[in-house]
């Protein structure tokens, strides 16, 4: 990257950014990986956080917000939190039981224990 050259090709990953710093979140993530085409993947707490691609941020952070009030609230084992999946964000446990947040556990898991 030459001098005034923009680090980003998309706009989004720097309003994703400026978003992440401005979040209550920043102090606990530990790294921020920006994967092609378009994907955002944090890791916040020893949790891989699956942001997707940086398009509805402000939802996506709202949610993720509460999704970690919820899992910290009930005292759950996240291993992962995918927000690119669906309409809602999906918490994956360390025995690979997938979960809503605002549900009990699904039984979706992979089987593995």
């Amino acid at each position: 990257i030459g001098i005034g050259e923009d680090f980003f090709s998309d706009a989004r990953e720097l309003e994703f950014l400026s978003t992440l710093q401005d979040m209550q979140l920043v102090d606990q993530v530990e790294k921020v990986r920006f994967e092609k085409p378009q994907r955002i993947v944090i890791m916040y707490n020893d949790i891989v956080i699956r942001f997707g691609q940086p398009n509805d941020i402000i939802h996506k952070f709202t949610d993720l917000d509460a999704v970690l009030r919820e899992i910290e609230k009930k005292g759950v084992k996240a291993q992962e939190i995918i927000l690119d999946e669906g309409q809602n964000p999906i918490v994956v446990t360390g025995n690979g039981q997938r979960i809503s947040p605002d549900a009990k556990e699904s039984g979706k898991g992979t089987g593995e224990n």
